[in-house]
């Protein structure tokens, strides 16, 4: 196919290097047959009608060729309509000579044959030679500016056949895509691709400019929507995915990126399906956007995948749903997290952490049960199960399992607020067992001292510093429920098969709760159902009322075992929200195909009781590192306050004094970075204060590249400071919560 694609090229390459010629000619001829001709006049015109005779002979081959092949070529429409339209007008030409109508012999030729020529010309396009320089220049810029791009593309070969570079009728690359046999399209308008795309940026931008700080354009295409864009709100920064990879290999044949890259403010830029890059950039995206995020995308993008298209901004605005809600809990419970991560050091590091439980249960079926409604339905079938399946209470679903007496084989529990505190206090776990995360409410683990184990979240940056941990001690994925982490840790116990039952994820018939549930008010309860102005499809095909916090929370399930493909997921939930990529079975049909699995009631606790806690030198160099963290609080706190002074001071300064403002400046920097390098800071600021810390970090390029020396003042002023008086607030709390958790570490257990 490549070999046929060549051959057709070098065709190509012959017949645009005649055209020139030939319109030059028929320029020329077209004035000298309006005056009588001399003999080499006739002689002249003889050549002419050769050359434009060849010409279509030639093209009638080429079309011909085109016929013969096994695939569509993009640029044949155009080479069939120039051969009829040549053939029509060469004979009306011919006519009017025969007829001596010299003058209208000469239209045809000059207002016919040449523009005819010259459409061919452009509809041709670029040499091969220069789009293959083109594209090896892009490559070795990608691969020394952009390596993850060039690393996504380097092992795609180019697909010549189905995305087919071709031009627009005023001579800009397009691309022909070739969908399947019934369907293809063209990227951009086939006659004036600039006009189109003026046409979108005044739709797009009206209003952008001011509302936000960066855009999301699903779809590069050639990049000429963008390189507008860019250029009518050039502060804009821009995050591109182009889904497609074959389109950017097209692209790098006739868009230089460099100039793209340099003209615009490109932060990322990801192509294909890498889910974990994707991911990253929505990050990125949610991090450093100011004002509403704003997503942009052609509209021929819908005919490419629509559905992707459509997945691809659910994901985002899920991720974005899920940053801002992490900024708000931050905001909420961060100081409390970091409390409750010191206090329960004293048990943490006397219990087992469940990295010595790694795929012991493999090949068992774990069942996550939820506190929703629909438990109420299964309640006689999880008893009978009780015998043949790991049982996992997620969070608050223990007070409904013990009011209708079933004790399940753990309970995984790890919110750090008072509900779940409340969830508890009124309880008696006795001897069932508790994975916790250090971040759960201390006084739960103060009031249950029986069968504890733990394990630890990938955003508690407190406990990876004080713990020392290793890449090979488990850390799991933080989500927005306790349901995540559970699935998480049966995973890493060796489940293969994971049920869900009560993780209804919404409201069923307006309910919130099992029966059993007694650390949420009826107000509060009545107030959720009343706020619950969202819909969900259920698992027997109707409708369930959910609300905002709903709809992420099954997102962020969903999300979390989307690639699990190894891992078998079955919701059980008779009356719940229908999660993806499960497959629906009844709880009675799963007791079937377990019925002959014999578990033992006491399998976990059995195997609880032979992990070992920390070792001795484990446990001194904790508590080094907290005695370490303590003094360096206060070596921060002066640091900080002495930051704070020089802020006061250091516009009046700089306006001044030059040199001694830049001093002060040094200053700053040099007490800036040793607070930003302390393992207190990492530790302990970062958590409690991450949300200012974020607003800085998107903020300091700017204040970074002033060079002015007294705007640089005023940036530092507005930047800077609020971010050093907010810790420098935050400074006493956590002083007093080491002084607590020093206390608690030392006392007798």
């Amino acid at each position: 196919m490549d070999q046929q694609i060549a051959e057709m090229n070098m065709v190509f390459a012959d017949i645009k290097l005649f055209l020139p010629q030939l319109i030059e000619a028929c320029t020329q001829i077209s004035d000298d047959i309006l005056d009588p001709l001399t003999s080499s006049g006739w002689e002249h015109f003889g050549e002419v009608i050769e050359g434009i005779n060849d010409l279509y002979k030639t093209l009638v081959n080429v079309n011909d060729y085109m016929n013969g092949l096994g695939f569509k070529v993009a640029v044949q429409p155009s080479i069939e309509l120039t051969c009829k339209e040549l053939k029509e007008t060469f004979q009306a030409m011919n006519a009017c000579m025969d007829k001596e109508d010299y003058i209208g012999a000469s239209d045809y030729m000059i207002f016919e044959l040449v523009p005819l020529f010259e459409q061919l010309a452009v509809e041709l396009g670029w040499d091969r030679q220069a789009l293959d320089q083109r594209f090896l220049n892009n490559v070795e810029y990608l691969k020394l500016n952009k390596p993850m791009l060039y690393q996504q593309i380097s092992l795609v070969e180019r697909n010549r056949h189905s995305h087919q570079i071709v031009y627009s009728k005023n001579g800009d690359a397009n691309l022909y895509i070739d969908l399947n046999e019934q369907e293809q399209i063209y990227l951009y308008s086939r006659y004036n691709p600039a006009q189109e795309v003026e046409r979108w940026c005044s739709k797009q931008s009206v209003g952008a400019e001011g509302r936000t700080t960066s855009l999301f354009f699903y779809g590069f295409g050639f990049g000429y929507h963008i390189e507008r864009y860019a250029a009518l709100y050039p502060e804009q920064r821009i995050y591109i995915y182009e889904p497609d990879v074959q389109i950017l290999l097209a692209a790098m044949e006739v868009v230089d990126l460099k100039r793209v890259f340099e003209q615009c403010k490109v932060v990322d830029f990801v192509v294909g399906v890498s889910k974990g890059r994707i991911e990253k950039m929505f990050y990125s995206f949610a991090r450093y956007a100011k004002g509403a995020p704003q997503f942009y995308s052609l509209t021929v993008y819908d005919s490419i995948g629509k559905e992707n298209k459509e997945e691809f901004f659910k994901d985002a605005a899920k991720a974005i749903a899920t940053y801002n809600s992490s900024l708000a809990n931050t905001e909420k419970f961060s100081m409390e997290w970091v409390r409750n991560s010191l206090y329960n050091l004293n048990t943490t590091l006397t219990k087992p952490s469940l990295a010595g439980l790694c795929n012991k249960f493999s090949g068992m079926t774990a069942i996550i049960i939820g506190a929703g409604p629909s438990l109420e339905a299964d309640i006689g079938t999880l008893k009978k199960l009780e015998n043949h399946s790991f049982l996992i209470a997620a969070g608050s679903a223990i007070q409904s399992l013990l009011h209708y007496g079933i004790k399940p084989h753990l309970i995984v529990s790890i919110d750090g607020g008072e509900p779940n505190y409340n969830v508890f206090k009124n309880i008696d776990i006795g001897e069932i067992p508790l994975l916790y995360a250090p971040m759960i409410q201390y006084q739960i683990i103060d009031e249950n001292h029986g069968n504890l184990l733990h394990s630890f979240l990938d955003n508690d940056c407190t406990m990876d510093y004080v713990m020392g941990l290793s890449k090979e001690e488990p850390r799991f994925s933080s989500t927005l429920s306790v349901t995540g982490t559970a699935v998480q840790a049966a995973i890493y116990m060796g489940c293969n098969t994971i049920v869900f039952t009560g993780q209804d994820l919404s409201f069923p018939n307006n309910s919130v709760y099992a029966l059993g549930a007694q650390h949420i008010s009826e107000a509060i309860l009545n107030a959720t159902i009343d706020s619950a102005n969202l819909v969900v499809e259920n698992v027997k095909g109707g409708i369930n009322r959910s609300n905002y916090q709903m709809e992420q929370t099954l997102a962020d399930i969903e999300g979390l075992i989307k690639d699990k493909a190894d891992i078998r997921f079955i919701n059980s939930s008779s009356k719940g929200a229908k999660i993806r990529h499960t497959v629906f079975q009844p709880l009675e049909e799963v007791l079937g195909f377990l019925l002959n699995t014999e578990v033992s009631p006491t399998f976990f606790i059995e195997e609880l009781e032979q992990l070992q806690g920390y070792g001795e030198m484990r446990v001194s160099l904790i508590k080094s590192r907290m005695l370490q963290l303590s003094n360096e609080i206060i070596s921060i706190d002066e640091r900080l306050n002495i930051i704070d002074k020089q802020f006061n001071d250091l516009k009046i300064v700089c306006k001044n004094n030059s040199n001694k403002g830049l001093k002060m400046f040094q200053s700053i920097d040099a007490n800036w970075k040793l607070t930003v390098q302390s393992d207190s800071f990492k530790s302990l600021y970062v958590k409690v204060c991450r949300n200012e810390l974020l607003e800085f970090e998107r903020d300091l390029p700017e204040f970074a590249g002033e060079s002015n020396l007294i705007k640089k003042a005023e940036l530092a002023i507005q930047i800077m400071q609020p971010i050093v008086r907010t810790m420098i607030g935050k400074t006493p709390e956590l002083k007093n919560i080491m002084k607590v958790a020093f206390s608690r570490l030392f006392q007798e257990k």
